[in-house]
């Protein structure tokens, strides 16, 4: 009894805890997702540039998206995963001061909300022997 007592509080703190976490992410203000048509990739606005407040991407592949928002090089993802096929404008609207690492956590936040993309990072310690 007392192992589901614990099991219990553990389950309902991490829920609190998580719910905690997605109150504080940052969002953008209105975003628009549509699918596109494989041409020429183009993007423009957003934090650093001459239009921060806009952000817009026409025909940006899925795999690009989550390249950006994660910190991946384009070599981890294959060629011909549904992920780097399908393309799609994009058109946000971002909050004026918003700062490069803000508005990657938002293109995170972005991928969970419309695609049920989220990825979790995990550290582990390894013990190699000879």
């Amino acid at each position: 009894m007392r192992l589901l007592t614990q099991v219990v509080i553990c389950l309902t703190l991490g829920r609190i805890y998580a719910c905690g976490q997605a109150a504080d992410a940052p969002s953008f203000e209105v975003a628009s997702i549509r699918p596109a048509s494989p041409d020429a990739i183009e993007c423009s606005g957003g934090p650093g540039t001459t239009d921060p407040v806009l952000w817009r991407c026409s025909s940006v592949p899925l795999g690009l998206l989550i390249a950006n928002a994660y910190g991946f090089q384009a070599y981890q993802f294959r060629p011909n995963d549904p992920c780097c096929v399908a393309r799609f404008d994009i058109t946000a609207k971002v909050a004026a001061g918003t700062t490069k690492e803000q508005f990657q956590r938002m293109i995170q936040n972005l991928l969970d909300e419309r695609f049920k993309l989220k990825l979790t990072s995990i550290r582990k310690k390894w013990r190699f022997s000879n």
